[in-house]
């Protein structure tokens, strides 16, 4: 097979290669975001004639013996090194997967495949050059899902034995590189598929330890499976509202959940996979012998950031993330327990995180039983309309100005300053967030009328 070498690195010299995933998107019909290119001559010689040839600015990365030089181009970096070992075809057998194991030398189009990666593309199959490869660098085994779910490739089943025996050792690898393959997973559009065979894999665990205990945190009053086996419904169910949310929102409020994107999504996935990491370890029975997990959330949410700490989550993730899982019980709770003011309560609380915080409870609703159950209807309706109610009016409310402070407490009512401030102001912002009052007039009566009951 003919490979057709873009334009800008074509006749670069007979020394130099195109390799890996640049290769592969080629073959594809894709085309590449950045390159990478191997010399079996001087790479710092190379890149710089390339960068002074193609007008782009070079920056050294690597250090000895692994220099890598990145030549910064606006049709994508290019980034350039030596020949790993005496020659092509030995730095091809050193990489990870077959199908980024392919190259062609740029004075010419064909393609060098030495295994067999160009009919695993073509079958759609990603398999590993080597166990001894994957041993080398173990963060190759997350990477082998991160390429799977970008791909929709399946892995087979020989590398799928490699992962499992492997898997314990991705616990050495830094927190940045585990992150880096990580987000790209959550970031596809079906990573359930992977997470659940890395849970059946092992390397879930390893990544993750606090999830272990979620196997041995049986089913309840409240869940149909285990703690794990719940988490990772939930965690399809809520990939499925992303993906299809004409199918399952009102026509009102499906094209704010598509708006959804980006790191809304991957704080959205990580928070519904971190939801319940607290609670094995709050595991109680009350008087009546019946099982309770009081505090989970909490639990959890400190959990959630010690995992995302560990991992090197970007900041704002973390704490988004550890939010909508401190608060996933709210809205539960606001419909066993339904009251205008409680609702005005969560809208004050969360504010902007308040979608995020109801698509996660419907997710984890839905992620309670195998399959649709007459008993979650009301809840998911209640969250439904929930949504409706925000994206119609509550996100705009938010947006205002409260209508009272602390000025007019003093002047209408000749109350001192004190922290009853912040109980007043903080009750009647929740009033109008629940509709109960329209104005500053209104809020000042609401505001009497408040104190006047709590004497």
């Amino acid at each position: 097979m003919n490979l057709k070498i873009p334009a800008h690195l074509t006749a670069l010299g007979t020394d130099a290669y195109l390799v890996g995933g640049a290769v592969r998107d080629l073959v594809r019909g894709r085309p590449p975001t950045d390159f990478d290119v191997v010399t079996d001559g001087d790479p710092a010689l190379f890149a710089h004639n390339l960068a002074r040839r193609l007008g782009g600015r070079l920056v050294a990365l690597g250090r000895k013996p692994f220099d890598l030089f990145r030549v910064i181009d606006r049709r994508g970096p290019i980034d350039v090194t030596a020949i790993n070992g005496a020659d092509i075809e030995s730095d091809l057998l050193s990489r990870d997967f077959t199908i980024n194991a392919l190259a062609c030398r740029l004075d010419s189009t064909r393609i060098i495949d030495c295994t067999g990666g160009l009919a695993d593309l073509n079958r759609g199959t990603l398999r590993m050059v080597s166990a001894r490869n994957l041993q080398n660098d173990p963060v190759r085994l997350l990477r082998a899902h991160r390429m799977a779910a970008e791909l929709g490739f399946r892995i087979e089943p020989m590398t799928r034995r490699a992962i499992r025996q492997h898997a314990p050792s991705i616990k050495s690898a830094a927190g940045e590189r585990i992150w880096a393959e990580w987000r790209l997973i959550l970031n596809s559009a079906t990573s359930h598929i992977q997470l659940s065979d890395m849970a059946a894999d092992g390397l879930l665990e390893a990544i993750l330890p606090e999830v272990t205990a979620l196997r041995h945190c049986g089913a309840d009053r409240h869940h149909a499976r285990d703690a794990l086996t719940h988490t990772l419904a939930a965690f399809q169910a809520l990939e499925g509202l992303l993906a299809y949310p004409e199918r399952h929102f009102p026509a009102g409020t499906a094209p704010f959940i598509r708006q959804l994107q980006g790191e809304e999504r991957l704080t959205l996935k990580l928070a519904i996979l971190l939801h319940d990491i607290g609670k094995p370890g709050r595991r109680g029975r009350n008087a009546a012998g019946k099982v309770h997990y009081h505090g989970h959330a909490s639990g959890s949410a400190a959990m959630a950031d010690l995992v995302c700490r560990r991992l090197r989550a970007l900041n704002r993730v973390r704490t988004r993330a550890c939010f909508i899982v401190r608060h996933h019980q709210r809205p539960l709770f606001l419909f066993l327990n339904q009251s205008i003011r409680a609702e005005g309560r969560f809208h004050r609380l969360c504010a902007a995180h308040a979608p995020l915080v109801l698509l996660h409870a419907i997710a984890d609703s839905l992620g309670k039983s195998s399959g649709p159950s007459p008993d979650q209807a009301p809840l998911i309706g209640f969250l439904h309309e929930m949504l409706g109610r925000y994206y119609a009016k509550t996100r705009h409310d938010l947006q205002a100005p409260r209508l009272l402070g602390g000025r007019d407490l003093m002047d209408h009512f000749g109350l001192a300053p004190s922290p009853r401030f912040k109980t007043l102001l903080n009750a009647v912002e929740e009033a109008r967030l629940a509709g109960l009052v329209a104005d500053k007039a209104d809020a000042l009566r609401w505001i009497e009328q408040y104190m006047r009951s709590k004497i």
